[in-house]
């Protein structure tokens, strides 16, 4: 119930049970708890996440698993927390997928940590060195920061490596039309 609540975007609300759950003497599961994160991060709460993330193994006798470590990090990247969000990466005792490092880069572009961003979009290449859009992430890092050369380098270490750009693709049209043109690229 407490999931159901925060996916669709009741999260306040999700919080609230889950109290009342604790006052009733209800001790909540890790899905409970994927739950709550997840309403955290959708709501900003940030000191709350922490709080009941903190809790989970020695409060509630529940061991994270790797959602619940990505809810974290989603958590404080979303909320600007980004160093904070990549410490937390660092000294996680479970190994970070490439994807939690993606989220990871993409909060550093968002919230302008630029050199920050660097450093993950360079570990996310070191993982996936054969996956372009890794390469294209660290490129359009450095054209936010106007660092037109650093991008150019990394677009011609793309080509001399040789790596498939991938494809992309884009809806165009606009709200009054019912259907949109498929562009793909």
């Amino acid at each position: 119930m407490i999931t159901g609540l925060a996916m669709n975007g009741s999260e306040r609300q999700a919080l609230s049970l889950f109290w009342k759950m604790q006052l009733a003497g209800v001790r909540p599961n890790d899905i409970a708890f994927i739950g709550l994160l997840s309403a955290c991060s959708h709501s900003g709460l940030v000191d709350e996440g922490r709080w009941l993330f903190n809790r989970m193994d020695n409060h509630f006798e529940i061991q994270p698993v790797p959602e619940h470590y990505g809810l974290m990090v989603d958590l404080l990247g979303r909320s600007g927390h980004v160093r904070e969000a990549v410490d937390f990466v660092k000294n996680m005792p479970v190994q970070p997928h490439p994807g939690l490092w993606g989220a990871l880069a993409g909060a550093c572009k968002i919230h302008g940590e630029v050199e920050l961003g660097e450093e993950v979009a360079k570990k996310l290449i070191e993982l996936e060195p054969r996956h372009g859009s890794r390469y294209i992430l660290l490129s359009n890092i450095y054209a936010t920061s106007n660092r037109w050369d650093d991008m150019a380098n990394v677009r011609r270490i793309l080509k001399d490596r040789k790596v498939p750009k991938g494809t992309g693709n884009a809806i165009v049209g606009n709200d009054s039309q019912s259907s949109g043109h498929e562009i793909h690229s």
